[in-house]
Order: C-alpha cells, then structure tokens, then sequence
C-alpha cells in the first residue's frame, strides 16, 4: 500500500474513531470473531439531545423569579392575586383577540358557581347584565358555591374560544346541565364565542 493510499485511509476513519462509542479493537494476535466473542454485548446507542429542545441554563438562569401574591383580606384560592393593574370585563370582551393567552387581574360580584365540581365561578361585569367567567382545572382550586354574593378579585390567562354551531350547542347544554337547567339545543341557532379567564388564583371577600 503506497503512502496516499494510507493517508486516504486515514482521513476517512480518523472522525469516526473520535466520535464512535469506544469497543474493544481485535489485537493482531486475535482473529475478528475472537474479538467478538469475547467482547460484552453492546448497549443501545442513546439518542443524541435535540439541540432544539435542550434545556438553555444560561437562559434558564435570567428567568425572573414567580410574582409574590399581594396581601390582601379574603379567602386565598391557587396563587392568589400578583397583578395590581385591574381589567373591566367589557375591556378584557373588547380586547380579547389582542389580549388571548395574557395574564390579566379581574374584579366582581361572584353571581355563580359550578354545583358540580367548584370548577369555575361567574363574576359580574361592569354592564348591565354582563359577566365573565373565571375557569379552573378541575381538583386544581374548588370555588366553594357560598361564595355567591360574595366579592372575588381573580387572575389568569384570557382563553378566546370560537366554538362551531354543533360546539356551541353542546357546550351550553352541558352548562345547563352542571347547573340544573333546562336547555333546547334547537334554541342556539348561530355559533358563539367563549371569552373566558382560564383562572390560577383569587381572593374572595364579603365586599369590595
């Protein structure tokens, strides 16, 4: 074998021998399936990290620290309140593509609460007529239905949900279910939109 040969040789093997899993080499006394059957049985290679995915410590370590909740009176649910920036429900209604998945502090008369699991509770609006709901995971936080008629500040993601005419339907008449109410299907006839506050604390009191 002349020496470009071997340079050739060299250069094509040289990176796999750095980077390859280190195994027993065969020594010049030992035939190939010697080696073989003398070296332990290999372990599955483990997947290399996706660059993409792992974790960044530098990024990890400038992360602000979690918000302290405000002392405030009341009953504490979750977190409880951060935020001291209060928005109306007609605003947080008005705003809602722009204002879909932000956090938001929001204040009102508890008109209802879930019967069945405490999961989610209805805060009057600052219209007439108007409320806004404060939605919970399940387990997660238990609004307590003595809670109606009593005063909650609340905080949490705003959660914008175009549902279909079908979706519509379906969602209304499980509410009406929860709460014990008659419901027609046949009675909704366009589909809605629900604006909600996916919740992740609050403070409940007997007054503002």
């Amino acid at each position: 074998m002349n020496f470009k040969t071997l340079a050739a040789l060299l250069s094509l093997t040289l990176p796999f021998a750095l980077f390859a899993c280190s195994k027993k080499q065969p020594t010049p006394s030992e035939t190939p399936d010697e080696a073989a059957a003398e070296a332990p049985a290999e372990a599955p290679a483990e997947p290399a990290a996706d660059a993409s995915t792992a974790p960044d410590e530098a990024a990890a370590a400038e992360q602000p620290p979690a918000p302290t909740p405000l002392d405030m009176p009341g009953d504490k649910y979750g977190n409880g309140v951060t935020m001291t920036e209060v928005i109306t429900a007609s605003e947080l209604m008005a705003r809602a593509d722009e204002l879909d998945g932000q956090r938001v502090r929001v204040e009102g008369e508890v008109l209802e609460v879930c019967k069945k699991m405490g999961c989610w509770m209805n805060l009057a609006g600052d219209q007439p007529g108007s409320s806004l709901r404060i939605k919970v995971t399940d387990g997660e936080i238990i609004f307590p239905t003595e809670a109606e008629g009593r005063y909650a500040v609340a905080e949490g993601l705003v959660k914008r949900m175009p549902l279909s005419l079908e979706d519509s339907r379906a969602y209304l008449a499980h509410e009406a279910e929860e709460q014990g109410r008659e419901f027609d299907p046949e009675s909704v006839t366009e589909a809605i939109t629900v604006v909600r506050v996916d919740g992740l604390g609050a403070m409940i009191r007997d007054s503002k």
